[in-house]
């Protein structure tokens, strides 16, 4: 039977209903995501993105805004999301309840904005508010809403849908204005995070179903825009359409060099030589049947699934293939009667694509809020597809809510349940090495965070287990340095900080940190080297400009020391303690210079 779209959601449905559904959608999201107002910051790129960034945490400055715009921090160029967060701290400080409730708004914008899309597009009302309702309450949402950090993917999704809005009005009526809007819109998507290179395809799809603007391959099926009218639709070449959205497809080649500079730069970006091409393409076939699965069951959700070094196994990988192949066969043979299987799946698969691991960037295989776009798509497909298996059930509208209604109510709680587990650095990490208890970096994470709590010994012996499941890895032994130095076993914390520098050369914490112990033996000239080297790396590093000042205070040269406090204080001009220090030194100078005259 071929598909027709409808317009359910006009008549009576259209204001009150329109009202009804938004307040059940935030509703309902909010009862989900409300654990989040007891959870903190997390040690897990929270420290870096916010809290012990100097540039953000001091709100937004000009020189904070031409940083904004001019760095490649952590791996991304990304400015209008560093505005964000440096507009949160200027309004909340580093109180984290400010900066989690400003993720949870913009989700709930992402969640009315999707619905309003659908609705406009396809003018299925229930369709379209079953879609934002799984696309809001998905346990699969939680990282995006959770982790401070990933504020750049709610951020950069207000900004797709803004730009799926403004290509609605711009087909219904063409106008150079709502183009350039559309386009405005766009381009600080961009801003916001990279992913948005996808949409000009999204929209290309859009363009076939449910717009019906695409000349070929339409079979008994009317576009809303069609229905709308009353009139037929004109059609388009498909060179005319890929022409129409030129102007969007010329930003996304730069987009794509930029964040590929700016992930080098980072050393996000792994080298081929480490990962082969043909281990990145049999990890993409798993890892799309793997989001598949969990899309479908979220069950042993977690921060960071650890990318491992062993390939999979060849049988995996080809019963992955043959499955993937089948459904994009499935689609293609339905394409000109079920036009929505193709979009939905052709949307969850182009949008993964740049996250999918061909071009391998950080750590992990797969990551909870790479989801957050590309699950729309299947969320579709769902709720297209089970309205047209069951249009001829005699109680389809009872069956169909009654289904629905338990499927959102298992999200919900899911969801509930999943948020606790952000309440802390501990808490997340422990449920993180729970799900994979071979997981190196949330091993060392971990302790970190027990190391903070005081909880020493069980904090060492997660570093131990850090350095057992990965050789080369320095930041254990980084760590348990500070361990065996928070329990006064100066000598081992001496060894482990030398052997994070023989793993990682580029280590400047380390380099500060030994050079603390040294001088703490009374071994200055080496400290006062460890100190220079730490700078070397990273010259606005105010720590180790403190401990140098304080090396050569020790060693009597105090014009040394005191030029070193100086430029501590022009990096950290608040440190009160930097500040005691230089006027103690000053005094010191001032009274060897008057020994000497004497």
């Amino acid at each position: 039977m071929p598909y027709k779209a409808t317009n359910e959601g006009k008549g009576k449905l259209s204001r009150h209903g329109t009202l009804f559904v938004c307040l059940a959608l935030l509703l309902l999201t909010v009862i989900a995501v409300f654990p989040i107002r007891h959870n903190d910051f997390i040690n897990f790129d929270d420290d870096f993105y916010v809290v012990n960034n100097q540039h953000v945490t001091g709100g937004i400055t000009r020189q904070s805004v031409v940083w904004a715009f001019t760095a490649f921090h952590m791996g991304h160029w990304h400015p209008l999301t560093w505005l964000s967060h440096m507009l949160d701290c200027q309004l909340f400080g580093l109180n984290p309840l400010g900066h989690h409730l400003d993720n949870v708004l913009l989700h709930l914008i992402n969640v009315l904005l999707l619905f309003a899309v659908l609705r406009e597009l396809t003018g299925a009302f229930w369709r379209s508010a079953f879609v934002a309702a799984a696309f809001a309450l998905h346990p699969l949402r939680v990282e995006s809403i959770a982790w401070v950090s990933d504020r750049k993917d709610l951020l950069s999704t207000v900004f797709w849908m803004l730009t799926m809005l403004a290509y609605l009005r711009y087909v219904r009526r063409p106008r150079v204005g709502i183009y350039l809007v559309m386009l405005l819109f766009f381009v600080l998507g961009l801003l916001a995070k990279a992913m948005l290179v996808t949409l000009p395809f999204v929209l290309l799809l859009l363009d076939y179903w449910p717009l019906g603007r695409l000349g070929w391959g339409q079979r008994g099926w009317q576009s809303p825009l069609d229905a709308a009218a009353g009139t037929a639709w004109s059609k388009v070449s498909i060179y005319r359409l890929i022409w129409e959205k030129l102007p969007l497809i010329v930003f996304v080649p730069v987009s794509a060099v930029v964040g590929g500079l700016a992930q080098s730069s980072g050393g996000a970006m792994m080298d081929v030589s480490a990962l082969p091409m043909i281990d990145r393409i049999t990890n993409a076939i798993v890892y799309y049947v793997r989001y598949l699965g969990k899309i479908f069951y979220p069950d042993n959700l977690a921060v960071l699934y650890i990318l491992k070094n062993d390939p999979f196994p060849l049988g995996k990988v080809l019963l992955c293939l043959l499955l993937l192949v089948c459904i994009t066969a499935l689609v293609v043979y339905l394409l000109g009667r079920r036009p929505y299987l193709a979009v939905g799946w052709l949307w969850f698969l182009g949008i993964m694509l740049p996250v999918i691991g061909l071009a391998q960037s950080g750590p992990q295989s797969t990551a909870d809020r790479y989801t957050y776009l590309p699950s729309i798509g299947i969320f579709m497909i769902i709720a297209w597809g089970m309205e047209e298996l069951t249009r001829k059930w005699r109680y389809r509208r009872a069956a169909l809510g009654f289904a629905g209604s338990g499927v959102l109510l298992a999200m919900v709680v899911g969801t509930n349940m999943q948020m606790r587990y952000w309440e802390n650095s501990t808490t997340l990490f422990e449920q993180a090495v729970e799900v994979d208890p071979d997981n190196f970096l949330m091993h060392n994470n971990l302790g970190n965070a027990l190391l903070a709590e005081k909880r020493d010994d069980e904090a060492i012996q997660h570093f131990l287990t850090a350095s057992s499941f990965k050789k080369n890895y320095a930041e254990p032994h980084y760590n348990l340095g500070l361990a065996f130095r928070a329990r006064g076993e100066v000598h081992k914390a001496i060894d482990h900080f030398r052997q994070a520098l023989r793993i990682k050369k580029d280590y400047p914490e380390a380099y500060n940190n030994l050079g603390v112990m040294l001088a703490e033996q009374g071994q200055l000239a080496e400290a006062i080297e460890l100190f220079q080297q730490a700078l070397s790396i990273r010259p606005d590093y105010a720590d180790s400009y403190i401990n140098l000042a304080m090396a050569y205070r020790l060693q009597g040269n105090y014009s040394e020391s005191v030029k070193y406090f100086r430029r501590a204080l022009e990096l950290k001009p608040d440190d009160a303690e930097a500040s005691e220090l230089l006027a103690e030194t000053l005094q010191m100078q001032g009274q060897n210079k008057l020994d000497i005259l004497q």
